[in-house]
């Protein structure tokens, strides 16, 4: 409200509301924010201040890097989280200057992302079941996309691009708020894919198309130009002619614009050019012309141009692309996933707004499209999904392109496979105790700064209070307890009130040490303890853990979490029997990462219910996993809870993460010779409290629990 009104127009104000009666036009601009140029209005819609002060970051934890990196040297990421928090993350790596193109520029050149379409239509997948619904619509869909746009804007380069894939259904919504973000003079184009080439709806025109909005951040922007192939049909008609070797052309008006003199044109003398134009060469390239056999005379005696088609680049690009074929179950390319888009349509933008070195950022990454295009065409990328499969899917498709070496130049740069919000407390332990204290200081959203109070180091300041880290590292046995919040107390009585934060790890925290907020004498003392859950008084809002998807249906869903969790392993009781041509795999009790243990023997159904999905990895080589196979939860649980894996064209070793709806993940290597022989087996009722069965042990199954550390293989717990 504007602070010009005085208390007796308020009181006016109030009255004619109650009467009913409309208020005068002169209050609209005092009461009302004046809307910008284009903006959407819809309810729960927050500042643009908002979204970039209240989002959460949350630091990448790196969990396995491949391939080879100098010291400083960008190394690619590929991350696992909820991608508005990621984004928030690395709009704080930018301002650190930690995103860096080859040409030393800060931020991200190119955005390319393709988010759910929030259609509530339901996708077939590979296995012709729904592959995916959007469970948000509506406002609720704008502002989830309206809040990543946002941020996707702040991340980019002063000459960086956005190109946004949507279908037909959201696109006019999704213009509107890149009006209202990026401005509509940086609107450049509306790319029409025809992505199919039919469909049928029988009371409709088919569908046949998608759409992707390129935006640039500013009036200055990157661009190559680019050119498609030509069709049949235009080659027919305009490269209609042949020398005599079969070579096709067209004939190309061999004039510019403005007067020229006349040129002679060997045998047939000097021609003049038409009135006001003038002859494309001087006398010297006419006459290279007449040599090369390039001109081409018409009836008239006319001499025009031969443009060979073996030499031309193509037709320009231009906003509507037939020539780009999508994935359908054939394509050598596709990964089974649903909403797959072709590495060649990637390619294509990538190639129009970057150059080699530039950095290109997918936060929907899907099945890795972008990441694997990035990674031919020698650009740095960073690749984000919430779906644990997605990212394995990714993670496979990269190492295969980078086994390939089908780059156009430049060696494959090594990536670092990250995740962000679900955090493993083993890889925290080992390291050294700055880069500990880092973690923890952006984990907890804390400014780095060290200083002293009292004699007491801090290491930064939470919303204006001190931070301090309990110093484990001087004594490794030492716990902390009440007793040293209250030496603490004595050392900063005076000198702090207020709220003081201590962060400890919970493997140095006293176990009568219950409460994490501790009240004495005029300072109020956070306990942050690492590993830890949701302590929300600290964030002003309550933890939304970050699910993953329980069926192919589900496996696309817009997500919104907030907050991070550490990783818990769950327990599976799992029995493995081989015949001839298969190894069944039946899973007999399932126990989600982090429940009580006395709830196994009665989880019943619920336990195996809590199985988000099996990954399987029937060539492993000891070192990576490689997802061949998945099965979600609703397909198991539909299936008895059994499956089978062809033996055929399988290596020796298996490799199995089984993952709960946390996202918490179980793994077990195993080798075929050592799995018991047997018929298909039945499905048996959940009994034990063992990860582990006892048919398990019979079959003489070997597990190699030095392979399956985290670092070495997978995400999770």
């Amino acid at each position: 409200m504007d602070p010009r009104i005085s208390d007796e127009e308020i009181n006016r104000l109030v009255s004619k509301l109650k009467r009913g009666e409309y208020l005068e036009d002169y209050y609209r601009r005092l009461l009302f924010r004046e809307a910008k140029e284009v903006e959407l209005a819809y309810a729960s819609k927050e500042s643009k201040s908002q979204i970039l002060s209240s989002t959460m970051a949350v630091p990448l934890q790196p969990l396995k890097r491949y391939g080879d990196a100098g010291e400083g040297e960008w190394t690619n990421k590929l991350v696992v989280g909820d991608n508005l928090q990621v984004l928030k993350t690395l709009l704080e790596m930018k301002t650190r200057g930690e995103l860096k193109n080859a040409d030393g520029s800060n931020g991200i050149r190119l955005c390319y992302i393709d988010p759910p379409f929030a259609t509530k239509r339901e996708f077939q997948g590979s296995r012709g079941q729904r592959a995916y619904r959007d469970k948000i619509a509506g406002a609720e869909f704008i502002e989830f996309l309206r809040k990543r746009l946002v941020f996707i804007r702040e991340l980019l380069s002063e000459d960086g691009a956005l190109y946004l894939h949507l279908d037909t259904r959201k696109s006019h919504y999704a213009k509107a708020l890149l009006d209202e973000i990026f401005g509509e003079a940086n609107f450049q184009n509306e790319i029409i894919w025809k992505r199919t080439t039919a469909h049928n709806d029988a009371r409709t025109m088919g569908a046949v198309h998608e759409t992707v909005l390129f935006y640039s951040k500013s009036s200055i922007h990157k661009w190559n130009p680019q050119f498609m192939k030509y069709d049949e049909s235009y080659i027919e008609t305009y490269y209609r002619y042949k020398d005599a070797d079969g070579r096709r052309f067209m004939s190309a008006d061999y004039t510019g614009a403005g007067a020229g003199p006349r040129r002679i044109f060997g045998d047939r003398g000097p021609i003049a050019p038409p009135k006001g134009r003038h002859w494309m060469h001087d006398q010297a390239g006419v006459d290279r012309m007449l040599e090369e056999d390039r001109i081409f005379w018409t009836r008239n005696g006319v001499p025009r141009l031969k443009r060979y088609l073996d030499e031309s680049l193509g037709q320009p690009l231009h906003d509507l692309w037939t020539d780009i074929l999508p994935i359908v179950s054939w394509s050598s390319e596709g990964v089974g996933y649903p909403t797959q888009k072709p590495v060649a349509l990637a390619e294509r933008i990538i190639r129009a707004s970057t150059d080699e070195g530039d950095l290109v950022l997918d936060c929907f990454s899907g099945s890795g499209t972008t990441a694997v295009a990035a990674e031919r065409l020698g650009r740095r990328w960073i690749a984000n999904d919430a779906g644990k499969l997605a990212i394995y899917l990714t993670q496979r498709r990269l190492l295969a392109t980078i086994t390939e070496d089908v780059k156009s130049s430049s060696s494959p740069c090594p990536f670092d496979l990250c995740t962000a919000g679900m955090y493993d407390n083993s890889l925290l332990e080992d390291l050294d105790f700055d880069s500990y204290k880092r973690f923890c200081l952006d984990l907890f959203e804390c400014r780095q700064e060290q200083f002293r109070i009292g004699g007491i180091t801090f290491a930064g300041r939470r919303k204006g209070e001190p931070v301090h880290l309990f110093p484990f590292n001087l004594a490794p046995e030492l716990q902390m307890g009440v007793d040293y919040l209250d030496s603490l107390h004595e050392r900063l009585k005076g000198k702090v009130s207020g709220a003081v934060f201590v962060i400890v790890p919970i493997t140095h925290c006293d176990p009568g040490l219950f409460a994490d907020v501790f009240p004495i004498g005029k300072i109020l003392f956070f306990v942050l303890r690492v590993p830890y859950s949701a302590i929300e008084a600290i964030h002003g809002r309550p933890f939304k853990v970050l699910d993953q998807p329980f069926s192919e249906a589900d496996l696309n869903d817009p997500v919104d979490t907030f907050g991070f969790d550490f990783m818990q392993l769950p327990e599976v009781d799992v029995r493995y029997v081989k015949n001839e041509d298969n190894l069944h795999v039946v899973i007999n009790a399932f126990k989600r990462g982090g429940l009580d243990p006395d709830d196994f023997d009665s989880l019943e159904e619920k336990g195996r219910l809590d199985l988000a999905m099996v990954m399987v990895d029937r060539h492993y080589d000891g070192e990576v996993f490689r997802v061949s196979d998945y099965f979600f939860g609703d397909q198991l649980e539909d299936n008895g809870w059994t499956f089978a894996l062809p033996l055929k064209g399988a290596g020796t070793r298996f490799f199995f993460v089984f993952m709960d709806t946390h996202g918490n993940e179980l793994r077990e290597s195993i080798e075929i010779a050592t799995v018991k022989s047997g018929g298909k087996p039945r499905v048996k009722k959940p009994k034990v409290k063992s990860a582990r069965s006892a048919e398990e042990v019979e079959a003489g199954e070997v597990v190699d629990e030095a392979a399956v550390e985290l670092g070495e293989v997978t995400i999770g717990g």
